[in-house]
């Protein structure tokens, strides 16, 4: 005779299990994500600080097998510090109390560096929603 106790509890985990490794690997993600909002806004260089208050981290979701960050601005002009832009040489700019120089700005590729970053830490971060699920799971 087969004893089948406890059976019903190991099927429960079982079913559990990709709920269980997607909590853990959104909570993993959100962390991330705080801090890749973080680090874009302490590398933007300040005039006024809007630009930085703005950066925002917008969550994580899952679509289909795939989970997803996003660190948004919704400012005008974080596309042109992003990604650079022409300028008028001579033209008085009041916000900076300066006449521009230059014919073309550099883009400062704040949110690209921040990505990158955060990218290179997802493999531990993936380990420990590992890790934290299998312990939920062992209990």
């Amino acid at each position: 005779m087969i004893k089948t106790t406890g059976l019903k509890e190991e099927m429960e985990k079982i079913a559990s299990l990709g709920k269980v490794f997607d909590e853990e690997i959104t909570i993993g993600m959100n962390e991330m994500g705080m801090e890749w909002r973080d680090d874009v806004r302490n590398n933007i260089h300040r005039v006024s600080g809007d630009l930085a208050r703005s950066t925002n981290f917008e969550g994580t979701e899952k679509h289909g097998s795939e989970f997803v960050a996003t660190v948004s601005n919704n400012l005008d002009y974080a596309e042109h510090y992003e990604y650079g832009h022409r300028q008028q040489p001579g033209r008085f700019v009041p916000v900076l109390g300066k006449r521009l120089k230059k014919s073309y700005v550099k883009g400062q590729y704040t949110f690209r560096k921040g990505r990158q970053a955060a990218k290179a830490k997802m493999p531990k971060i993936i380990r420990e929603a590992i890790s934290r699920a299998e312990a939920r799971l062992s209990d």
